[in-house]
């Protein structure tokens, strides 16, 4: 039992270990410092390696006994598995070439610096310049993995990228006010060019086939049981989600009577926008 508990924690170790050297951003995001400043590998041969260490991994997790294991361990070891099986599940099924998610991750990964910068501004500014470096290398390779996009993640990707301009807007204020380098405008207009790039060639690449990511009910079923431990049929999932339909639209309305009579939120919203003059520098 001791050996099953120790070959458990060093499958997990071993595994988390690897990806997060060979995936720096993924490091950082969890608050790890070795991967500052770099993006990820996005090519199908990284994506291929990822997916059989998944493989092996899950091979050798279905070795370990559960009884072997403590109360912690086994609650590990499920969400593990759930992990590795939704993971190899999506690669199985070619999410990367149907989810154009390149210029959604560049801007996460540049807004948790500008977030850092609030406590520590000269390292996120020398962070910032670094993935400014490595993004026009990670939205070429991202956007040769993607063949045929699915209509709704494109539409997603074509919101993203409508906003970049402004988001690049501001990590721009963030290095002039902490630093300011001669190189950064060259940096910003070549990351502004890989997002166009990436745009124009996921645009043009025809769509998927409808349903192509269906990933079916007892799969669906299968994931929320996994990932939010409730043991709902997607009957009584769909009954909470309706449920909370009804809740949230209520207090809506609620909230929404004190500005007047029939007044949708979206009118409430953008009157409060249009009369809001704040003072001073915000």
């Amino acid at each position: 039992m001791r050996s099953d508990s120790r070959t458990f924690e060093q499958l997990l170790d071993g595994y988390f270990n690897t990806f997060y050297r060979e995936h720096p951003a993924d490091a950082t995001h969890v608050g790890l410092s070795t991967g500052e400043g770099r993006l990820n590998p996005a090519t199908l041969t990284a994506l291929r390696k990822q997916q059989a260490r998944r493989r092996a991994a899950l091979a050798k997790l279905d070795t370990i006994a559960p009884s072997a294991l403590s109360n912690e361990q086994n609650l590990d070891r499920l969400a593990f598995r759930g992990r590795l099986l939704r993971e190899c599940e999506e690669f199985d099924r070619g999410r990367h070439e149907l989810d154009p998610t390149g210029i959604d991750e560049v801007l996460g990964f540049l807004l948790k610096e500008l977030q850092r910068g609030e406590n520590k501004p000269k390292r996120a500014a020398r962070n910032i310049r670094s993935l400014l470096r490595d993004i026009p290398r990670y939205l070429g390779q991202s956007a040769r993995l993607v063949t045929r996009p699915e209509r709704v993640w494109r539409g997603i990707m074509a919101d993203s990228f409508k906003a970049s301009g402004v988001f690049f807007d501001a990590v721009a204020g963030f290095l002039q006010a902490n630093g300011r380098q001669r190189s950064d405008a060259t940096l910003l207009a070549a990351a502004n060019r890989a997002c166009q790039r990436y745009h124009d060639s996921v645009s043009a690449k025809r769509l998927a086939k409808p349903g192509s990511f269906a990933i079916g009910a007892a799969t669906l079923q299968r994931r929320i049981r996994d990932e939010l431990g409730l043991d709902y049929t997607l009957g009584q999932v769909e009954a909470v989600a309706l449920s909370e339909i009804d809740r949230v639209g209520g207090l809506l309305r609620k909230a929404c009577a004190k500005f007047g009579r029939n007044k949708s939120v979206e009118t409430i919203v953008d009157s409060a926008r249009t009369s809001w003059k704040p003072e001073g520098e915000l």
